[in-house]
This record gives C-alpha cells, structure tokens and sequence, in this order.
C-alpha cells in the first residue's frame, strides 16, 4: 500500500507533461520535509519510522516530479530494505521492553544502554539507520543522491525558482540524519533510563536472521560496486535516455554529505552519552507540541471526516424524508387525479356522446321504414304524418 502510489507516478511518468510534473514535484519536497520534521519531535519510536517513510515516500514522488524517475524507482527499491529493517528492529526492541517494563514499551524516552542487551538488534539497526541517514558505503546514501541530483539539473532547465526543491530535499537530509542520530543515540547509547535493571537476552534465530539479511540489502555492493555511485543495476530495466552531469553529481555529493555529518553532529552534540540534555531527556515536557502531533493534521483530517459525515447524515435525511417524502406524494397524488379524471371522461364525456349516438341509432331504425319500397306502408307513413299535421294545426 505505501509503495502503490509511488510506483503508480514511475509508470505513467512518461505520459506526464511538465505543467504536471511540476506540482507533483512541490507535493513531493514538502511531503519530505514535513514528515522528517515530524520525525525529529516524535518519542515514540514506531511514529519516528512511520514519520520517516512519509518523508521518504516524499523523496520519491519529488523525483518523479523532476524528471528522475529512475532515481525515485531506486529508492523505492533500497528504501525497502532498510525501512524495513528498522521496522523489525523496532519490533525486537518493543518486544524486549515489553519483557522488561510495564511502561510504554516504544517510548525512547525510557530506553538507553539497549546496544548490550539485544546486539544484533544494535548492528542491524545502526546499519539500516546509516542507511536511512544516506551515509556513504549506504544504499540510501546511493538512492538518494541520484534524486538530488535530478532535481539540481531539472532546476536548471527551468529557472532559479526551481533551486528551492533541492535545496529543500537538502535541507531534509540534514533533518533526516538528526533524528536518526537522535534514535540511535537514546535507544542504544547512554546509561539506562528505566528504573529496573535491563538483562541480556539471547535473540532467537528467527528474528536475527532477516535482521541481517536486511541490513545487508542496505550495503552499496548489493546494488553497485561504486560506493558513491548513484545508479545501480536495475538501470538496465529502466529508461536509459536519463542522463546525470559530472559536475553536479560532484557539488551534490559535497553538499549532501555536509548536510549529513552535519545533522548527525548535531545529534550527538544534544544526546551523548552523559550529556545532560540525554540524561534528563525521560523527564523533559515536550515544548513541540506542533511537531509532535504532526502539526495537528491527523486532527484536521478527523474534523474534515467528521464534517463530511455529518453533512452525509443530513443530506441522506433530507433526501429520505424530504425529497423522497416529495416525490412519493407527488406520485400517489398524480394516481389519484389520474383516476379522478379518468371517471369524469367516463361519465361526463363519454356518457353523453355515448348516450346521443344510442338515441341517435335508436331513432334511425324507427325512421329507416319510412323509406320502405312497400307501398302501403309508405301510405301507412304518409297517413301518420297528415294525421299529426292537422293534429298541430287544430290543437295548437
């Protein structure tokens, strides 16, 4: 379901005209930023990797916009491996703090010093966190760059407005690496925050074993011998016109590895081990209530539902009691006059018409002997009608 919509956009973008792809290009660098932002404000550890693969999702759907589908495609593709490996490793990390507190089990805020208790856990999620932060000998590092780099050639195509979406997916690099840094630091660095002693437990084979079968999808050789390569094999199924300039492959590999170590010393610089902004994290009140709740749009969304069912409700009513309630008595009612009308042409309208041509019939059989060929009933006639004749003359 996550990738439907990404991989819908990789194959109808040849069909796209530019008037097009260039909306989807804005939707695609906000959707980035905005989910990496909300990342960065989340404790729990389930909504930084949910928040994430919006963010990441975004990357993709910005290089369908700029004309780097096959950039977006790649990513898609090692976006899989290491997502999914921190999911899993989420789930391992949950599942051994389900074991060990009766608190909030996927609350960074309660975790620390994790690295020892569950370690391969620890490698495979730091692998596929560095992948995530698009570290280098990574392939989200790979994946990434050749997005990036789309967008610089096609803002060069189209004018310096359009710098603002590199710059942009640039400076969520830099916001990516901080909150992965941030993840990793307080869930595996640092000393315990829970009240309880944490133990060592042995990891059963089934969860170790596709935990290093991810992070090692997230290594650079499985796709490209090159480290700092930003293609890899599966450009022999894709559109091989898409072409990438030397010199800004090279200012964008600078760039996004600045923004990178930048974002990852930023982490460490806040949540070290020993530090006191990490020691005292668990007990901090949240001051970034906007990031936190993902600037509020989960509630804009139920509103909207909300709204949008209760204006179902009231026209579904309306339409059952009013305009059907309408229509049902317009309908008996154009029965009934039919009827009316249908009885008045009976009796009023066609009774008189009928009753003149029976008379009307009635009289010409008694007539038609006056036409008779007998001659002593014409005699019989012709002394009928003299008889009447004087009869009127005399008597009135």
């Amino acid at each position: 379901m996550v990738a439907a919509g990404v991989y819908l956009l990789f194959r109808l973008s040849p069909f796209l005209h530019q008037d097009a792809l260039i909306p989807i290009a804005v939707v695609g660098t906000v959707t980035a930023l905005y989910g990496a932002i909300c990342a960065l404000f989340q404790n729990d550890i389930k909504k930084v990797l949910a928040y994430s693969t919006i963010s990441q999702l975004g990357y993709m759907v910005m290089g369908v916009g700029v004309g780097a589908a096959n950039a977006a495609f790649f990513h898609l593709f090692t976006h899989a491996f290491f997502k999914a490996g921190l999911f899993l490793g989420a789930g391992s990390i949950i599942h051994y703090m389900h074991q060990s507190t009766h608190d909030d089990p996927q609350d960074m805020r309660l975790m620390g010093g994790l690295r020892n208790q569950i370690p391969w856990t620890f490698r495979s999620f730091l692998v596929c966190g560095l992948a995530l932060a698009g570290v280098p000998f990574f392939t989200g590092f790979m994946s990434k760059e050749g997005i990036i780099i789309g967008g610089w050639q096609w803002a060069n195509e189209i004018g310096t407005w359009a710098y603002l979406i590199p710059d942009v997916a640039l400076i969520t690099a830099l916001i990516t690496a901080l909150y992965v840094g941030k993840m990793l630091l307080l869930v595996f660095f640092g000393e315990n925050r829970l009240a309880v002693e944490l133990k060592k437990i042995n990891e059963p084979r089934a969860m170790k074993v596709p935990l290093v079968l991810l992070a090692v999808g997230s290594l650079w050789f499985i796709f490209n011998l090159d480290p700092f390569a930003h293609h890899s094999w599966l450009g022999i199924f894709l559109d091989p016109s898409e072409e990438t300039s030397a010199w800004v492959a090279r200012i964008v590999m600078i760039l996004s590895l600045i923004m990178t170590v930048s974002g990852l010393v930023l982490a460490y610089s806040f949540f070290k081990p020993g530090s006191s902004f990490s020691q005292n994290y668990a007990s901090l009140d949240s001051r970034f209530k906007l990031g936190e709740t993902g600037f509020y749009l989960t509630s804009v969304y139920q509103y909207l539902a909300l709204s949008i069912e209760m204006i179902a409700i009231f026209l579904h009513r309306l339409d059952r009691r009013i305009i059907d309630g309408t229509i049902h008595f317009l309908g008996v009612g154009t029965v009934v006059v039919s009827k009316v009308l249908a009885l008045a042409d009976r009796f009023f309208i066609d009774g008189p018409v009928n009753l003149v041509g029976y008379l009307s019939k009635q009289i010409g059989r008694v007539l038609a002997g006056i036409s008779s060929r007998d001659l002593q009933t014409q005699l019989l006639w012709l002394l009928v009608f003299v008889i009447l004749i004087l009869s009127w003359i005399l008597l009135f």
